[in-house]
Protein backbone atom coordinates (compact mmCIF):
# COMPACT_ATOMS: atom_id res chain seq x y z
CA UNK A 1 0.00 0.00 0.00
CA UNK A 2 2.89 2.19 0.75
CA UNK A 3 4.59 1.55 -2.88
CA UNK A 4 1.16 2.59 -4.48
CA UNK A 5 1.18 6.02 -2.69
CA UNK A 6 5.09 6.64 -3.59
CA UNK A 7 4.07 5.47 -7.24
CA UNK A 8 0.68 8.08 -7.24
CA UNK A 9 2.86 10.72 -5.52
CA UNK A 10 5.63 10.27 -7.91
CA UNK A 11 2.95 10.43 -11.05
CA UNK A 12 1.69 13.63 -9.55
CA UNK A 13 5.12 15.64 -9.21
CA UNK A 14 5.85 14.31 -13.17
CA UNK A 15 2.47 15.76 -14.15
CA UNK A 16 2.93 18.89 -12.47
CA UNK A 17 6.25 20.09 -13.91
CA UNK A 18 5.24 18.92 -17.66
CA UNK A 19 1.48 20.37 -17.72
CA UNK A 20 1.68 23.93 -16.37
CA UNK A 21 2.03 25.87 -19.06
CA UNK A 22 5.18 27.81 -19.56
CA UNK A 23 6.46 30.64 -22.47
CA UNK A 24 5.90 30.48 -25.98
CA UNK A 25 8.19 28.57 -27.96
CA UNK A 26 10.50 30.29 -30.68
CA UNK A 27 8.94 29.59 -34.32
CA UNK A 28 11.29 30.50 -37.28
CA UNK A 29 12.98 34.16 -36.22
CA UNK A 30 15.48 33.41 -33.63
CA UNK A 31 15.11 34.91 -30.10
CA UNK A 32 17.74 36.56 -27.72
CA UNK A 33 18.22 34.63 -24.62
CA UNK A 34 20.13 35.60 -21.33
CA UNK A 35 21.95 32.24 -21.55
CA UNK A 36 23.28 32.62 -25.00
CA UNK A 37 26.23 33.56 -25.67
CA UNK A 38 27.03 35.93 -28.63
CA UNK A 39 25.70 39.30 -30.24
CA UNK A 40 22.97 40.28 -31.75
CA UNK A 41 23.63 39.99 -35.83
CA UNK A 42 22.81 43.61 -37.06
CA UNK A 43 23.24 43.33 -41.45
CA UNK A 44 23.07 47.01 -41.88
CA UNK A 45 26.22 47.38 -40.06
CA UNK A 46 27.57 44.35 -40.85
CA UNK A 47 27.49 45.42 -44.89
CA UNK A 48 28.79 48.95 -44.28
CA UNK A 49 31.93 46.86 -42.38
CA UNK A 50 32.06 44.01 -44.93
CA UNK A 51 32.64 47.14 -47.59
CA UNK A 52 35.29 48.87 -46.07
CA UNK A 53 36.91 45.32 -45.31
CA UNK A 54 36.79 43.87 -48.88
CA UNK A 55 40.52 43.64 -50.92
CA UNK A 56 38.81 44.00 -53.74
CA UNK A 57 37.00 47.80 -53.00
CA UNK A 58 40.81 48.27 -51.35
CA UNK A 59 42.36 47.52 -54.34
CA UNK A 60 40.38 49.51 -56.44
CA UNK A 61 40.97 52.54 -54.17
CA UNK A 62 44.77 52.01 -54.21
CA UNK A 63 44.82 52.09 -58.25
CA UNK A 64 42.80 55.11 -58.41
CA UNK A 65 45.04 56.76 -56.22
CA UNK A 66 48.16 55.88 -58.07
CA UNK A 67 46.41 56.94 -61.46
CA UNK A 68 45.42 60.15 -59.76
CA UNK A 69 49.11 60.79 -58.60
CA UNK A 70 50.94 59.84 -62.34
CA UNK A 71 48.03 62.18 -63.85
CA UNK A 72 50.04 65.09 -63.38
CA UNK A 73 53.20 63.31 -64.97
CA UNK A 74 51.26 62.69 -67.85
CA UNK A 75 50.27 66.82 -68.30
CA UNK A 76 54.03 67.35 -67.84
CA UNK A 77 54.95 65.11 -70.40
CA UNK A 78 52.21 66.53 -72.62
CA UNK A 79 53.31 70.30 -71.81
CA UNK A 80 56.55 68.98 -72.94
CA UNK A 81 55.25 67.28 -76.31
CA UNK A 82 53.51 70.46 -77.09
CA UNK A 83 56.50 72.94 -77.00
CA UNK A 84 58.46 70.62 -79.55
CA UNK A 85 55.61 70.74 -82.35
CA UNK A 86 55.20 74.68 -81.34
CA UNK A 87 59.05 74.86 -81.92
CA UNK A 88 59.03 72.58 -84.87
CA UNK A 89 58.87 74.86 -87.66
CA UNK A 90 61.56 77.20 -85.82
CA UNK A 91 63.87 74.29 -85.87
CA UNK A 92 63.68 73.24 -88.84
CA UNK A 93 64.18 77.15 -90.35
CA UNK A 94 66.90 77.21 -88.37
CA UNK A 95 68.68 73.82 -89.46
CA UNK A 96 68.29 74.95 -92.98
CA UNK A 97 69.93 78.13 -92.96
CA UNK A 98 73.62 78.37 -93.90
CA UNK A 99 74.56 81.02 -91.61
CA UNK A 100 73.19 81.91 -87.90
CA UNK A 101 73.43 84.85 -85.68
CA UNK A 102 75.21 84.07 -82.12
CA UNK A 103 71.43 84.43 -80.90
CA UNK A 104 70.09 81.78 -83.48
CA UNK A 105 72.62 79.83 -83.05
CA UNK A 106 71.84 79.36 -79.38
CA UNK A 107 68.96 78.84 -79.64
CA UNK A 108 69.30 76.38 -82.54
CA UNK A 109 71.65 74.26 -79.94
CA UNK A 110 68.92 74.60 -76.88
CA UNK A 111 66.55 72.86 -79.72
CA UNK A 112 69.41 70.33 -80.25
CA UNK A 113 69.56 69.50 -76.65
CA UNK A 114 66.18 69.32 -75.89
CA UNK A 115 64.27 67.98 -79.27
CA UNK A 116 67.00 66.25 -80.56
CA UNK A 117 66.29 66.79 -84.65
CA UNK A 118 63.37 68.17 -85.98
CA UNK A 119 59.83 66.73 -87.54
CA UNK A 120 59.82 66.18 -91.14
CA UNK A 121 57.64 63.70 -91.40
CA UNK A 122 53.53 63.82 -91.47
CA UNK A 123 53.51 60.61 -90.19
CA UNK A 124 56.36 61.15 -87.20
CA UNK A 125 54.35 64.70 -86.59
CA UNK A 126 51.00 62.96 -86.17
CA UNK A 127 52.58 60.49 -83.56
CA UNK A 128 53.63 63.67 -81.68
CA UNK A 129 50.45 64.91 -81.79
CA UNK A 130 48.54 62.14 -80.86
CA UNK A 131 50.78 61.73 -78.00
CA UNK A 132 50.11 65.51 -76.79
CA UNK A 133 46.57 65.38 -77.20
CA UNK A 134 45.69 61.98 -76.24
CA UNK A 135 47.64 61.28 -73.55
CA UNK A 136 45.86 63.58 -70.89
CA UNK A 137 42.32 61.92 -72.03
CA UNK A 138 43.45 58.78 -71.91
CA UNK A 139 44.65 59.09 -68.56
CA UNK A 140 41.19 60.40 -67.40
CA UNK A 141 39.16 57.69 -69.09
CA UNK A 142 41.29 55.32 -67.13
CA UNK A 143 40.08 56.95 -64.10
CA UNK A 144 36.65 57.04 -65.16
CA UNK A 145 36.62 53.51 -65.38
CA UNK A 146 38.22 52.86 -62.38
CA UNK A 147 35.76 55.01 -60.20
CA UNK A 148 32.64 53.56 -61.83
CA UNK A 149 34.08 50.29 -61.14
CA UNK A 150 34.26 50.77 -57.93
CA UNK A 151 31.03 51.09 -57.14
CA UNK A 152 30.80 48.02 -58.84
CA UNK A 153 33.20 46.58 -56.55
CA UNK A 154 31.30 47.24 -53.46
CA UNK A 155 27.93 46.59 -55.10
CA UNK A 156 29.58 42.83 -55.39
CA UNK A 157 30.36 42.84 -51.85
CA UNK A 158 26.70 43.87 -51.27
CA UNK A 159 25.46 40.60 -53.15
CA UNK A 160 27.97 37.99 -51.70
CA UNK A 161 27.04 39.66 -47.89
CA UNK A 162 23.19 39.22 -48.72
CA UNK A 163 23.63 35.86 -50.00
CA UNK A 164 25.87 34.88 -47.25
CA UNK A 165 23.00 36.01 -44.72
CA UNK A 166 20.74 34.82 -46.49
CA UNK A 167 22.43 31.22 -45.88
CA UNK A 168 23.27 32.38 -42.26
CA UNK A 169 19.76 32.79 -41.14
CA UNK A 170 19.20 29.18 -42.58
CA UNK A 171 21.70 27.46 -40.95
CA UNK A 172 20.64 29.12 -37.66
CA UNK A 173 17.48 28.25 -37.82
CA UNK A 174 18.49 24.39 -38.63
CA UNK A 175 20.35 24.48 -35.27
CA UNK A 176 17.54 26.28 -33.47
CA UNK A 177 14.54 23.30 -34.74
CA UNK A 178 17.79 21.21 -33.80
CA UNK A 179 18.20 22.18 -30.66
CA UNK A 180 14.54 22.33 -29.85
CA UNK A 181 13.86 18.76 -30.82
CA UNK A 182 17.37 17.71 -28.63
CA UNK A 183 15.53 19.55 -25.79
CA UNK A 184 12.12 18.13 -26.37
CA UNK A 185 13.69 14.01 -26.38
CA UNK A 186 15.94 15.46 -23.21
CA UNK A 187 12.89 16.23 -21.23
CA UNK A 188 10.52 13.18 -22.65
CA UNK A 189 13.66 11.15 -21.79
CA UNK A 190 13.85 12.73 -18.31
CA UNK A 191 10.35 11.87 -17.71
CA UNK A 192 10.75 8.22 -18.65
CA UNK A 193 14.15 8.32 -16.53
CA UNK A 194 11.51 9.33 -13.27
CA UNK A 195 8.97 7.19 -14.83
CA UNK A 196 11.65 3.90 -15.02
CA UNK A 197 12.97 4.43 -11.67
CA UNK A 198 9.11 4.40 -9.97
CA UNK A 199 8.35 0.98 -11.87
CA UNK A 200 5.64 3.05 -14.06
CA UNK A 201 7.93 2.32 -17.21
CA UNK A 202 9.35 -0.88 -18.61
CA UNK A 203 13.49 -1.11 -19.11
CA UNK A 204 12.27 -1.91 -22.97
CA UNK A 205 10.46 1.65 -22.99
CA UNK A 206 12.95 3.35 -21.26
CA UNK A 207 16.16 2.24 -23.52
CA UNK A 208 14.13 3.06 -26.29
CA UNK A 209 13.48 6.96 -24.92
CA UNK A 210 17.59 7.25 -23.86
CA UNK A 211 18.26 5.67 -27.56
CA UNK A 212 15.81 8.30 -29.13
CA UNK A 213 17.71 10.71 -26.89
CA UNK A 214 21.12 9.61 -27.66
CA UNK A 215 20.35 9.89 -30.80
CA UNK A 216 18.84 13.31 -31.17
CA UNK A 217 21.56 14.50 -28.89
CA UNK A 218 24.40 13.13 -31.81
CA UNK A 219 22.30 14.94 -34.18
CA UNK A 220 22.21 18.17 -32.75
CA UNK A 221 26.11 17.94 -31.96
CA UNK A 222 26.65 17.46 -35.92
CA UNK A 223 24.34 20.49 -36.50
CA UNK A 224 26.01 22.66 -34.27
CA UNK A 225 29.29 21.91 -35.59
CA UNK A 226 28.44 22.75 -39.09
CA UNK A 227 26.72 26.12 -38.01
CA UNK A 228 30.30 27.08 -36.10
CA UNK A 229 31.80 26.52 -38.86
CA UNK A 230 29.74 28.64 -41.47
CA UNK A 231 29.95 31.19 -38.07
CA UNK A 232 33.17 31.28 -39.16
CA UNK A 233 32.93 31.40 -42.94
CA UNK A 234 30.27 34.09 -42.73
CA UNK A 235 32.63 36.31 -40.62
CA UNK A 236 35.38 35.73 -43.08
CA UNK A 237 33.10 36.97 -45.53
CA UNK A 238 32.03 40.10 -43.63
CA UNK A 239 35.73 40.62 -42.32
CA UNK A 240 34.66 39.74 -38.56
CA UNK A 241 37.07 38.22 -36.49
CA UNK A 242 36.71 34.78 -37.23
CA UNK A 243 35.60 33.70 -33.42
CA UNK A 244 32.96 35.84 -33.10
CA UNK A 245 29.25 34.44 -32.10
CA UNK A 246 25.91 35.47 -32.51
CA UNK A 247 23.13 34.14 -30.22
CA UNK A 248 20.22 36.30 -32.57
CA UNK A 249 19.80 38.49 -35.62
CA UNK A 250 17.56 41.94 -36.42
CA UNK A 251 17.40 41.54 -40.12
CA UNK A 252 14.92 38.52 -41.18
CA UNK A 253 14.39 38.33 -45.06
CA UNK A 254 10.65 39.37 -45.84
CA UNK A 255 9.77 39.63 -49.47
CA UNK A 256 7.32 42.67 -50.11
CA UNK A 257 5.67 41.33 -53.43
CA UNK A 258 4.33 45.27 -54.04
CA UNK A 259 7.77 46.18 -55.44
CA UNK A 260 8.01 43.74 -58.48
CA UNK A 261 8.70 45.23 -61.72
CA UNK A 262 8.10 43.67 -65.38
CA UNK A 263 11.33 41.99 -67.28
CA UNK A 264 11.20 45.09 -69.74
CA UNK A 265 11.62 47.61 -66.32
CA UNK A 266 14.56 46.05 -65.28
CA UNK A 267 16.08 45.75 -68.64
CA UNK A 268 15.40 49.22 -69.28
CA UNK A 269 16.49 50.33 -65.51
CA UNK A 270 20.15 48.32 -66.43
CA UNK A 271 20.78 50.27 -70.05
CA UNK A 272 20.54 53.37 -68.14
CA UNK A 273 22.15 52.25 -64.98
CA UNK A 274 25.04 50.15 -65.75
CA UNK A 275 28.42 50.94 -65.42
CA UNK A 276 29.25 49.08 -68.87
CA UNK A 277 27.19 51.64 -70.53
CA UNK A 278 28.75 54.62 -68.80
CA UNK A 279 32.37 53.61 -69.45
CA UNK A 280 30.94 52.56 -72.84
CA UNK A 281 29.47 56.22 -74.27
CA UNK A 282 32.67 57.60 -72.65
CA UNK A 283 34.83 55.47 -74.75
CA UNK A 284 33.14 56.63 -78.05
CA UNK A 285 33.66 60.17 -77.18
CA UNK A 286 37.35 59.41 -76.14
CA UNK A 287 37.95 57.45 -79.75
CA UNK A 288 35.98 60.45 -81.24
CA UNK A 289 38.62 62.47 -79.62
CA UNK A 290 41.71 61.02 -81.19
CA UNK A 291 40.42 60.58 -84.56
CA UNK A 292 40.93 64.57 -84.47
CA UNK A 293 44.78 64.85 -84.41
CA UNK A 294 44.46 62.65 -87.60
CA UNK A 295 42.20 64.86 -89.39
CA UNK A 296 44.17 67.67 -87.70
CA UNK A 297 47.89 66.13 -89.84
CA UNK A 298 46.07 64.34 -92.86
CA UNK A 299 43.79 66.78 -94.81
CA UNK A 300 42.94 63.48 -97.01
CA UNK A 301 39.60 61.22 -96.14
CA UNK A 302 41.42 58.45 -97.44
CA UNK A 303 44.84 58.23 -95.25
CA UNK A 304 45.23 55.27 -93.97
CA UNK A 305 45.76 57.05 -90.19
CA UNK A 306 42.11 58.99 -90.53
CA UNK A 307 40.56 55.33 -92.06
CA UNK A 308 41.84 54.02 -88.65
CA UNK A 309 40.45 56.10 -86.26
CA UNK A 310 37.54 56.25 -87.66
CA UNK A 311 37.39 52.34 -87.53
CA UNK A 312 38.32 52.70 -83.51
CA UNK A 313 35.25 54.65 -83.29
CA UNK A 314 33.02 52.24 -85.02
CA UNK A 315 34.61 49.33 -82.78
CA UNK A 316 33.41 51.39 -79.93
CA UNK A 317 29.82 52.06 -80.50
CA UNK A 318 30.00 48.02 -82.09
CA UNK A 319 31.06 46.89 -78.36
CA UNK A 320 28.84 49.03 -76.60
CA UNK A 321 25.99 47.43 -78.17
CA UNK A 322 27.46 44.19 -77.68
CA UNK A 323 27.37 45.28 -74.11
CA UNK A 324 23.65 45.96 -74.31
CA UNK A 325 22.78 42.55 -75.56
CA UNK A 326 25.03 41.01 -72.56
CA UNK A 327 22.98 43.19 -70.06
CA UNK A 328 19.89 42.13 -71.57
CA UNK A 329 20.74 38.26 -71.79
CA UNK A 330 21.99 38.97 -67.85
CA UNK A 331 18.50 40.61 -66.76
CA UNK A 332 16.37 37.66 -68.57
CA UNK A 333 18.20 34.84 -67.07
CA UNK A 334 18.10 36.48 -63.38
CA UNK A 335 14.30 37.02 -64.12
CA UNK A 336 13.74 33.57 -64.95
CA UNK A 337 15.72 32.24 -62.20
CA UNK A 338 13.60 35.17 -60.07
CA UNK A 339 9.92 33.54 -61.48
CA UNK A 340 11.03 29.86 -60.53
CA UNK A 341 11.88 30.56 -56.90
CA UNK A 342 8.31 32.80 -57.17
CA UNK A 343 6.37 29.72 -57.68
CA UNK A 344 8.03 27.68 -55.64
CA UNK A 345 7.29 29.84 -52.89
CA UNK A 346 3.48 30.00 -54.08
CA UNK A 347 3.93 26.51 -54.15
CA UNK A 348 4.76 26.37 -50.22
CA UNK A 349 2.64 29.09 -49.25
CA UNK A 350 -0.78 27.29 -48.56
CA UNK A 351 1.15 23.93 -46.75
CA UNK A 352 2.53 26.98 -44.45
CA UNK A 353 -0.21 28.59 -43.71
CA UNK A 354 -2.41 25.46 -42.58
CA UNK A 355 0.91 24.85 -40.63
CA UNK A 356 0.61 27.74 -38.93
CA UNK A 357 -3.12 27.48 -38.49
CA UNK A 358 -2.26 24.39 -36.31
CA UNK A 359 0.43 25.66 -34.53
CA UNK A 360 -1.86 28.64 -33.35
CA UNK A 361 -4.53 26.35 -31.84
CA UNK A 362 -1.97 24.17 -29.83
CA UNK A 363 -0.78 27.81 -28.59
CA UNK A 364 -4.40 28.44 -27.57
CA UNK A 365 -5.00 25.22 -25.97
CA UNK A 366 -1.42 25.43 -24.70
CA UNK A 367 -2.13 28.95 -22.90
CA UNK A 368 -5.05 27.41 -21.21
CA UNK A 369 -3.50 24.48 -19.38
CA UNK A 370 -5.05 21.99 -22.10
CA UNK A 371 -1.86 21.29 -23.29
CA UNK A 372 0.99 20.16 -21.67
CA UNK A 373 4.83 22.06 -22.09
CA UNK A 374 6.25 18.40 -23.66
CA UNK A 375 2.84 18.47 -26.26
CA UNK A 376 3.07 21.82 -27.17
CA UNK A 377 7.07 21.89 -27.67
CA UNK A 378 6.80 18.95 -30.23
CA UNK A 379 4.04 20.39 -32.07
CA UNK A 380 6.27 23.76 -32.06
CA UNK A 381 9.22 22.15 -33.79
CA UNK A 382 7.13 20.34 -36.38
CA UNK A 383 5.49 23.62 -37.36
CA UNK A 384 9.37 25.25 -37.52
CA UNK A 385 10.45 22.03 -39.48
CA UNK A 386 7.26 22.28 -41.74
CA UNK A 387 7.24 26.14 -42.18
CA UNK A 388 11.35 26.52 -42.53
CA UNK A 389 11.04 24.89 -46.63
CA UNK A 390 8.58 27.80 -47.14
CA UNK A 391 10.96 30.28 -44.86
CA UNK A 392 13.94 29.43 -46.98
CA UNK A 393 11.74 29.74 -50.38
CA UNK A 394 10.49 33.21 -49.64
CA UNK A 395 14.62 33.91 -48.61
CA UNK A 396 16.14 32.48 -51.64
CA UNK A 397 13.10 34.90 -53.89
CA UNK A 398 14.21 37.84 -51.90
CA UNK A 399 17.76 37.09 -52.88
CA UNK A 400 16.98 36.76 -56.50
CA UNK A 401 15.23 39.88 -56.57
CA UNK A 402 17.95 41.61 -54.88
CA UNK A 403 20.42 40.13 -57.77
CA UNK A 404 17.88 41.14 -60.40
CA UNK A 405 18.07 44.82 -58.57
CA UNK A 406 21.60 44.67 -58.36
CA UNK A 407 21.83 43.44 -62.04
CA UNK A 408 19.63 46.69 -62.80
CA UNK A 409 21.72 49.43 -60.75
CA UNK A 410 25.36 49.62 -61.52
CA UNK A 411 26.23 45.89 -62.17
CA UNK A 412 28.22 43.11 -59.89
CA UNK A 413 31.09 42.32 -62.46
CA UNK A 414 34.15 45.19 -62.48
CA UNK A 415 35.53 43.18 -65.03
CA UNK A 416 32.86 43.53 -67.68
CA UNK A 417 33.12 47.53 -67.38
CA UNK A 418 36.46 47.75 -68.90
CA UNK A 419 37.23 49.00 -72.73
CA UNK A 420 41.09 49.27 -73.79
Amino acid sequence: MKKIKKVILCLLVINTIFIFPKSQGTIVKAKENKGDVGQILDLDNLMEKAIENSIEVKNRKSTIESLENGFQDNINGTDSVYERIEKNERFKKLQNKSERTEDEQREYEYYQRNFGIPITGEYELFQMLQSANNLPVLGEFEMFQNKNALEVDKNSVRQRVYEGYGRFLMEMDKLKLAKDKYKNVEDEYKKSEMSYKTGVLSKTDYLAKKAEYLKEKGEFSNIDREFQKYNMEFNKLVGEPLDKKYSSYKKDFNLDKSTLKSQDEYIKEALENRMEIKNGEENILVRRFESGSAKAVFSSEHNRERKLAEQKIQNAEDELELKKLDIKMEINLLYNDFEIKLVRLKNLEEGYKQAKKEYDESYKRYSLGMLSRLDFNRKNAEFIESSMDYKEAEREAYVAKLKLEFAASVGTDSKKVFYK
